[in-house]
Formats: structure tokens, sequence, C-alpha cells
């Protein structure tokens, strides 16, 4: 997905009260950033780089380069970047990319900056996973990997475009998955899935949750430890789902994307259309909890779940006590890939399009101003917004707008 488009965007906006501004400058094909206990943001990029943002500056150094297979225009590379919960004392920091040796397949490397505060990793990569090998499609590889309350590594990963890898337990694609820190099985992972046949065994028995797509992003929410799963649709709906064990969310290839009410699929906790009632959209992708150590926003944003589409540039949020009313939050994002909560309280986004890297959207409003309020499938942001710089692009060409919606069409 993130190779796969050229969009085109004209300016950031934000509510009144919030201001858009780069952070560190133009990272390019950036796909996922973490954040270290002492406040240093890690990014990830698609050719296999890993950088570091230290109090909003770009280092000249990689912190790591990772040997990825990313063949132009496609979905495969350095899709995702977590930290141990212990990375003040260990130094690990994990990533997801698609290795070409000895064939092209997703693995998890397990990273080391030693000591912790180094800005440089050891050069080590300690093999954390290794997936089944890719067929000839490119996309839907997934990415997202992150720590859970239970202090086991999540995974998600996507369906390689073979719908049938996601209902089957000989396969760990279109599934998230559930390790130890160290690779190894947890025994206490799910032992059937709903509507699929058989026990997973071996390797398998990593498979926590079945059913999806291609899950790009999740998040875990402060406190309560609730998992959204961010899973990308086909040509009708886009999906937010619960995290739950043993649950199967139903894509079976087709137009199975979006609530189907069937014995057995667990359907989405929130969808929104490629058309119709807005928010619409084409591709989610990054998603995280307003749940901060560090409380920046008005009170009223506390708990609210932020989520972006990567197609129609914009971030939006819900509340996840009442999710059928989303409200816009930032519009004319040039790709967002990745949503994160800063240690300042602040949400970030990673765009990888026509104005690449890091953007924080801060909150500098005296007044404590509510958020939008929703109207129908979602509010529009009021006229008086805050802009960030334009993106450069000044024509809009045909041409340019066909190639995207073709590789929008083979990508499916």
């Amino acid at each position: 997905m993130v190779g796969s488009l050229l969009i085109i965007f004209l300016a950031q906006t934000a509510p009144s009260g919030f201001t858009v501004e780069s952070y560190g400058g133009p990272v390019a094909e950036g796909t996922a950033m973490a954040w270290t206990p002492d406040g240093r943001l890690l990014v990830a990029q698609l050719g296999g780089t890993v950088r570091i943002l230290r109090n909003g500056a770009l280092l000249d150094a990689p912190f790591h380069t990772a040997a990825v297979d990313h063949p132009p225009d496609t979905d495969r590379g350095l899709l995702g970047i977590c930290v141990d919960p212990d990375f003040a004392s260990n130094g690990f920091v994990y990533i997801y990319f698609t290795n070409a040796s000895p064939a092209p397949h997703n693995c998890i490397r397990r990273l080391r900056a030693s000591p912790p505060g180094s800005d440089v990793s050891d050069g080590t990569e300690t093999a954390i996973l290794d997936l089944e090998d890719l067929g000839a499609d490119t996309m839907h590889n997934g990415g997202g990997i992150a720590f859970g309350p239970d202090g086991k590594l999540y995974v998600a990963v996507g369906d390689n475009a073979v719908a049938a890898f996601a209902q089957s337990v000989t396969s760990r694609l279109g599934k998230i998955l559930r390790l130890n820190a160290d690779g190894s099985i947890p025994p206490d992972n799910p032992a059937s899935f709903p509507g699929i046949a058989g026990t997973p065994d071996g390797e398998f028995r990593a498979i926590w949750a079945a059913g999806l797509r291609n899950p790009f992003r999740f998040a875990f929410q402060r406190g309560t430890g609730r998992m959204f799963i961010n899973d990308v649709g086909v040509s009708t709906w886009e999906e937010i789902d619960e995290g739950a064990a043993g649950a199967n969310y139903g894509w079976e290839g087709g137009e199975t994307d979006g609530a189907r009410n069937m014995p057995g699929f667990t359907d989405p906790l929130f969808q929104y259309g490629h058309a119709g009632v807005a928010p619409t959209g084409k591709a989610i992708t990054g998603g995280a909890f307003y749940n901060p150590s560090t409380l920046l926003y008005p009170a009223s944003y506390v708990g609210k779940y932020f989520f972006a589409d990567y197609v129609a540039g914009w971030i939006s949020w819900i509340d996840p006590s009442s999710t059928s009313t989303p409200v816009p939050f930032v519009e004319g994002v040039p790709g967002p890939v990745d949503l994160q909560v800063g240690p300042d309280g602040a949400v970030y986004y990673l765009a990888i399009r026509s104005s690449p890297g890091v953007y924080r959207v801060s909150y500098t409003s005296t007044v404590q101003s509510p958020p939008p309020g929703p109207g129908g499938g979602g509010t529009h942001v009021a006229d008086h917004k805050k802009k960030c710089g334009a993106t450069g692009l000044d024509l809009l060409l045909p041409a340019l707008l066909a190639v995207a919606i073709r590789r929008r069409q083979r990508g499916r």
C-alpha cells in the first residue's frame, strides 16, 4: 500500500486552537515510528534505514540500516518498529521488514542500542521471527508490531493478497501473532478459531487472531489494554476491529470486508466507506489512543481513538464508547502511515507522500474549547482551521490521478 499510490495534497488543516508543524524536517519514505523512554523518536524508512529524531532534530547518522527487499513501487521493505518495554536497561529495538534471503519473506529482527542511550545500534540483528515465503504479489504485508500490556510482542501480518491464508491455521499470513520477546510462542495462545477447521501446531501456534486482509497498524490503550486493529479493505469498507484472542474477523476474499453479521465472525467495531457518509477513504493506516502520561489537549480528548486514511489524507477520531460518530481532526495530510502520541501529550503523524516527514499537532489555545461535535457520520471541521504549508505541488495533473487509480485497482 505505502509504495503503490501517487497522492496529491494541497494543505494540512486542524481545528481552532491546534497547530500542525513539521517535526525534524523531511524524512523520505517513512513507514513507522516508535518513542524511546528518553524522548527520542525512531523513524523506520521503507528502504531499510532507521533514523532518530532528538528534540525535533533529525540526526545525521542512521541508527541502523537493514538489508531489505524493496522493489520499486511496492509495499515491501521496512514496515514496522517498536521498542522493548525494558529498553532503558536492554536497549532493544524490534523491526519488521521484508527479507530477500533466501527467498522474499517478512521477518522481525531485534536491534540493540548499547548502551541504551546510544544513537547508533551495535550492528547486530537477532532473529525473532521468519514468516512464510511470499508469493509474486508484493501487496498486503501488514507490518504493525507492538508490545501489549501483557508484555508479549504482537505482530500484524497481511495475507499477501491470498485471502485463503487468512482462514487457515497452517498459515501465519492474514493474522495477528503473539510472541514472547525472544520469539518463542506463549503456551496460552488460542488453540482454535471460529469457522476455521483444525488446531494450529508448531510455528502456527503463534496465531492469536485470524481473518484479516492487511492489518497495517494497531494500537493498545494505556490503562484499559484495549486493542484496536486497522484493517485495510478492498473497495467498500475500511475497518477498525477490536483485538481479541481467538477472534476471526471474517476476511474471505472478494467483498467480505465490513460488517456481515455472520455466526463465528467478529464484525468491525467501526467501519467507514469508500463513498457515501463522511468520512470516506480508501486505506486506513495509523491509529493511536489519546491517553498520554502528560496531558496537552483538552480533557475532552482523553480516551479518544485517532485514526488515519492514507488515500483520502485525513486524521479523524472516534470515542471508543460510542463509535458511530467520527470527528475530523487533521485534513490534507500527504499520505499518513503512522500515528503516535508523544511524551509531551501531542499527536504525531508520519507522512510519506508529497511533503514526507513527521508532523506534530500541538494545542496552543488559552481557552479550553471542546472538540468539534459529531453530526451524521462525522462533522466538518470549523472554517477557522490552522494551515501548515503547501505541498509544493501547484498543478493537479489528470494523468497522475489516473495512474493512482490504476495502481489502487491493482492493489486490490
